[in-house]
């Protein structure tokens, strides 16, 4: 048997990397091979107000994760409250980026491992059934995206700090009722799918991350950060958890440069963690409630990572269900176009944090006097679980370093391990 395996590219990821497996050294790498793109540095000097549109570039997929929880941040910095509207706006928007991702990610790139295929084109021939609902998913999430973000399903040109530029048509958001309906029967569908794929053994992470939710619902926003230990007596208010304010995030990700790597890994108390859809149900699925909450208790999840596809899909439930309610509260309050907040320059520091689709994502900025950036952190969700991720690996390959078929075996679990993750590789290397 060969002692090193190599696998040149994980296929049905985002982004580009590779794995070395040395077996006779012990040595495992997750090799990032896109280059780093320094959007940290490229929006030095630029005003306040040029910050969002330009960070939101980082990556196509993630482009309203990236805008949103850049406009918190700054509007953190300057004191900037904002109205009810522009809220529930926001998150009808992130809400669609979610059903958009976690669609396109269940359906067209893990699906095909459960599957015996290699792409959607397999899961068409199949199951019909379970393409089209992807495919559905993810052009809904695309046309939420386009309402509320000013025409465009990426790269909204129509949020603003404080506020929207332009506010959507009542037509338009009654138009999205019966395809969110049929969304949310999808996400059960999607959850009876996943809960009968068989796992198989992995390191599970030691630690979980996820923002606490604002009051007694499951919600994508929240206030502190927690950290949950593993805990053999279970999950949910079982676990030990530590709690700490977004403005202390790094002592929650403390990063480290790898030299294999051109992306940074995040470690807790010098060990991998891990974040996302998974960390969020396994911490605060006894807050989901209604049609979601029904999708979690007709599942049995653990916290093995590849459960982190179950999650996801138990979050297209959620995510569906919370757009039906945010369209009934917009349409209740009545909306109208509102004006922008003004506010004072000075120096200041911001930070903000927003659950998305990959896990959570933190922005920091620090500006001068006049509005200019003069330092900026961004830490992705993909940043901080490669550790976890890299450690998956790590697992695998001592279960099966003497099994005769190992290299075979390795390189498929390795695969599906990675995939289960949902990596956003360009947003790892920002």
């Amino acid at each position: 048997m060969s002692r090193e395996i190599k696998i040149e590219h994980i296929c049905r990821v985002e982004g580009h990397g590779g794995v070395t497996i040395d077996l006779e050294k012990d040595i495992v790498k997750l090799e990032i091979f896109e280059g780093s793109r320094f959007f940290e540095f490229l929006v030095a000097g630029k005003s306040y107000d040029e910050i969002p549109v330009i960070v939101c570039r980082i990556c196509a997929i993630c482009s309203i994760s990236h805008m949103i929880t850049s406009l918190m941040t700054i509007e953190n910095a300057f004191g900037i409250q904002i109205s009810k509207q522009t809220m529930l706006l926001r998150e009808l928007i992130h809400c669609g980026g979610m059903l958009e991702s976690h669609g396109l990610h269940l359906f067209c790139l893990a699906a095909p491992d459960y599957l015996g295929c290699n792409s959607i084109v397999g899961v068409a021939d199949k199951k019909p059934e379970l393409a089209n609902i992807g495919l559905k998913l993810k052009k809904l999430g695309n046309r939420i995206q386009e309402i509320i973000g000013g025409g465009r399903p990426i790269h909204p040109i129509n949020l603003r700090i404080g506020g929207f530029g332009k506010i959507p048509e009542k037509h338009e958001l009654l138009a999205l009722k019966n395809e969110l309906e049929m969304a949310v029967n999808d996400g059960i569908k999607a959850a009876a799918f996943f809960s009968k794929i068989d796992t198989f053994p992995v390191d599970e992470p030691q630690y979980f991350s996820a923002l606490k939710p604002v009051g007694n619902r499951f919600s994508f926003y929240g206030k502190n950060i927690c950290v949950s230990e593993n805990s053999n007596s279970g999950f949910f208010n079982e676990n030990k958890v530590e709690e700490f304010e977004i403005r202390d995030y790094r002592k929650v990700c403390q990063e480290v440069v790898i030299q294999h790597s051109n992306a940074k890994h995040s470690l807790y108390n010098g060990k991998p963690f891990m974040t996302g859809a998974l960390a969020r149900v396994m911490m605060f699925g006894n807050m989901l409630y209604g049609r979601s909450k029904e999708a979690l208790d007709m599942v049995r999840i653990t916290r093995n990572p590849l459960c982190n596809n179950l999650a996801q899909a138990i979050e297209l439930v959620y995510a569906s269900q919370r757009c039906l309610e945010i369209i009934d509260e917009l349409l209740d309050i009545r909306m109208e176009n509102e004006t922008l907040p003004v506010f004072q320059l000075g120096k200041c520091t911001g930070t903000a944090a927003l659950e998305v689709p990959r896990g959570t994502l933190y922005h920091h900025y620090e500006f001068d006097e006049s509005g200019k950036n003069i330092k900026t952190d961004i830490i992705t969700p993909t940043a901080i679980n490669l550790a976890s991720m890299e450690q998956g690996v790590r697992g695998i390959v001592e279960l099966h370093r003497q099994d005769a078929t190992s290299v075979e075996v390795i390189t498929s679990k390795t695969g599906m391990l990675l995939r289960a993750y949902d990596p956003c590789i360009s947003c790892s290397v920002h």
